[in-house]
């Protein structure tokens, strides 16, 4: 099982139950679970653990675990400051962005996405400068409402910079998705943060690679199930806040990003 993007935050309690009866309800029955990124809309360091919004969240992830599931996380661009204190408290094992799906024969990349965007050039420098060594420990030895004043100023400036970028800029380029394929060695990419759900295929040089996109929970809900050797994505009907959402299955799709 997979998703993304849940973006669990104080303001939306009603995105963190429709996500905990889905968790609940998938996880044990699944060999493993997979956390695309984002699980968070703002991380900002293991002190938040002792918030009382995001205390319980904690508590609740390392019940399912204790209950039998199996979790992986992947780092995503609001929470990559995830670490082993976080894996410690919830068993949840955490992973730097990208991996290899240790099944399907390894053909699948899991990762959370802002990879791909690689024509958004001003992103990808900032993305490695926060994600450098220097920046990571400043933050680790600044108090925690000093680190999530600036998370908090950062995650404003990300969303109005993302307002004003077209989407040809967003989008991933054909020659990023056939890279992280690592030119067709890896047949399928699994990911989030275009926040639409979508399944595309990419075609360049005799090179064949499906991108598969989970959407966001502030939108509605998405999850991909792996069975029977083959990858499904659905996505929930209008009923997402209610106890029994239906789920449509997304085929063949162009998609939009955003």
């Amino acid at each position: 099982m997979f998703a993304a993007d849940v973006h669990l935050r104080p303001d939306a309690p009603e995105r963190t139950e429709r996500f905990f009866r889905w968790l609940e309800a998938e996880a044990p029955r699944s060999r493993v679970t997979y956390l695309l990124g984002d699980l968070f809309d703002l991380w900002v360091g293991s002190g938040q653990m002792r918030d009382p919004f995001y205390e319980p969240i904690v508590e609740r992830l390392a019940a399912c675990v204790r209950a039998g599931a199996t979790i992986e996380f992947v780092h995503g661009n609001r929470d990559f400051l995830i670490g082993r204190t976080f894996e410690r408290a919830t068993g949840i094992r955490v992973h730097e962005d990208p991996i290899v799906a240790p099944y399907d024969g390894g053909e699948t990349v899991l990762t959370h996405g802002d990879l791909l965007c690689a024509a958004d050039r001003s992103y990808q420098r900032t993305r490695r400068v926060l994600r450098s060594r220097p920046v990571r420990g400043l933050g680790a030895m600044l108090p925690l409402g000093v680190v999530r004043a600036i998370g908090a100023r950062l995650r404003r400036y990300s969303d109005r910079a993302v307002s004003e970028k077209s989407r040809e800029i967003l989008e991933p380029p054909d020659d990023a998705v056939i890279a992280m394929s690592e030119a067709g060695r890896r047949r399928t990419i699994l990911c989030g943060h275009l926040h639409h759900a979508m399944r595309r295929t990419y075609q360049r040089g005799g090179v064949r690679c499906e991108l598969i996109v989970l959407g966001d929970w502030g939108r509605g809900a998405s999850y991909v199930e792996w069975i029977d050797g083959r990858y499904r994505l659905f996505v929930a009907d209008g009923g997402h806040e209610g106890e029994g959402a239906d789920w449509t299955e997304v085929t063949e799709s162009s998609g939009e990003g955003v």
